[in-house]
């Protein structure tokens, strides 16, 4: 019975152990993911989640740029950064798609549209994509920035670009492209 008793308690100590070591190397939050993996940045816009991911706007010197990072039990870890786009642009939109968010599962990926919003008059920014359907992309603000998201599973293969179209608060078209 003691032999047994002991067991458990070596188990219960090396338990701790590796709680107590995870704790202490796990990154607290996001902003320490990027500084463990020395990514410059000026500060953290913001973040939205994706179903496997949480993605992170941030901004380095005139630049925006994004991060894909997982929580997970050693805290949050970030698997890898994307391009950039300079937030004053004499483009109304300035925008990019890319596939950084790609899950093994799906041979496609996870897309991401996003951007800066450099014309104050833009309110709504809609995507018409190549089958047909017009989605609205989200417009998050910080400070004086203004980023345009949209994530999609499924990039249209007749068409890869959509129609951007950047719509005032009445309604009529500000920017289109295409």
């Amino acid at each position: 019975m003691r032999r047994y008793a002991s067991g458990i308690a070596v188990v219960i100590v090396l338990g701790l152990i590796l709680i107590t070591y995870f704790e202490l190397h796990k990154s607290k939050n996001i902003e320490d993911a990027f500084r463990e993996a020395n990514v410059p940045f000026d500060s953290i816009l913001f973040s939205i989640d994706d179903k496997d991911h949480t993605v992170t706007f941030y901004k380095f010197q005139e630049k925006v740029s994004f991060g894909v990072l997982k929580d997970d039990v050693r805290g949050w870890k970030l698997l890898e950064t994307g391009s950039s786009t300079e937030i004053l642009s004499e483009h109304d939109i300035n925008w990019k798609i890319t596939n950084r968010l790609v899950k093994p599962e799906n041979k496609n990926g996870v897309y991401l549209f996003w951007g800066t919003v450099n014309n104050p008059d833009i309110k709504t920014v809609q995507l018409e994509l190549g089958s047909g359907q017009k989605v609205t992309a989200s417009i998050e603000k910080a400070g004086n920035i203004a980023v345009v998201y949209w994530l999609f599973d499924k990039m249209e293969d007749e068409n890869p670009f959509p129609n951007v179209i950047g719509l005032s608060e009445d309604g009529g078209k500000v920017y289109q492209y295409r």
